[in-house]
């Protein structure tokens, strides 16, 4: 099943993958909070483009229209901080992925959903970063109205198997907490 946010992510994603033919490692989508080892990780890729659904505001008018907001992140990694940045004759930078990509994802239309809007640039600059030798940007877009759930079928969902369990610590009989999750049948 296709939801909206994976339409506009694989838009993205085809995008990039266009514009930048045999020039990457890795262009997929990721969550939207990153930590220390996943950066690590992503560097080793580089260079890379990843596109992360960030989340938005519900339309005031409309609460089954989201006004999404889309990063898109270009990964560097080599020893020379320019070089991350601007590329050479070995190496793509950082700039020149974003110069590459940026303009088609601006005014991007994802069929059935909306298009694309630049919103800003940021060099996601810190120590850890320059101490792992790797360059990080960040491209927010904006998808004002993305209709919600238009074309969801739930018959398309796997069928889960719930567990529910309720723990009584003190043997006060009564709940201490509850602990209940789905996991995926068949």
């Amino acid at each position: 099943m296709m939801t909206t946010f994976s339409a506009v992510e694989d838009a993205i994603i085809a995008v990039a993958n266009a514009k930048l033919p045999n020039k990457l490692n890795e262009c997929r989508s990721l969550p939207g909070s990153w930590s220390v080892e996943l950066l690590k990780q992503l560097l080793q890729r580089s260079p890379s483009v990843y596109v992360s659904f960030l989340g938005g505001d519900f339309d005031p008018a409309n609460p089954a229209l989201l006004n999404g907001v889309f990063d898109v992140y270009f990964v560097q990694k080599d020893a020379d901080e320019a070089t991350r940045r601007r590329g050479n004759s070995r190496a793509i930078g950082c700039y020149d992925m974003m110069d590459a990509v940026i303009p088609f994802i601006n005014g991007l239309t994802v069929p059935g959903v909306g298009s694309l809007r630049a919103k800003s640039v940021k060099n996601l600059f810190a120590a850890v970063l320059q101490d792992l030798g790797g360059s990080v940007y960040a491209v927010s877009f904006t998808l004002p109205r993305m209709p919600l759930g238009a074309d969801f079928d739930p018959s398309t969902l796997h069928r889960f198997l719930t567990f529910h369990a309720e723990s009584d610590i003190n043997g006060d009989h009564v709940t201490d907490f509850i602990t209940q999750f789905d996991l995926p049948q068949g």
